[in-house]
């Protein structure tokens, strides 16, 4: 399995441990961008920010990094959504 993460970095397997690099597994998550604008186009207000929290929540539960999916979020979303989702705070 690791042969399939190095060739994805271009690196070998000991310069990734040694550099201490995140690899983060997003062909087992899903990209977090990629889902909040699926929900973006399809939903507005309320909607909007109730499908975000879930998507937030499934991320944070599979242990992804709260900070990054914060920003990642910003990304895609304004700030007066993402205010309003209480699980980002």
């Amino acid at each position: 399995m690791h042969f399939y993460l190095v060739k994805q970095f271009n690196s070998s397997l000991i310069n990734l441990i040694e550099g201490g690099g995140y690899i983060a597994f997003t062909f087992l998550w899903g990209f977090p961008q990629k889902r909040l604008k699926k929900v973006k186009y399809k939903s507005n207000g309320v909607a909007l920010q109730n499908a975000v929290s879930l998507i937030a929540q499934d991320f944070l539960n599979k242990k992804y990094d709260k900070n990054i999916l914060k920003n990642t979020c910003k990304l895609v979303l304004s700030n007066r959504t993402i205010a309003n989702v209480r699980v980002l705070l």
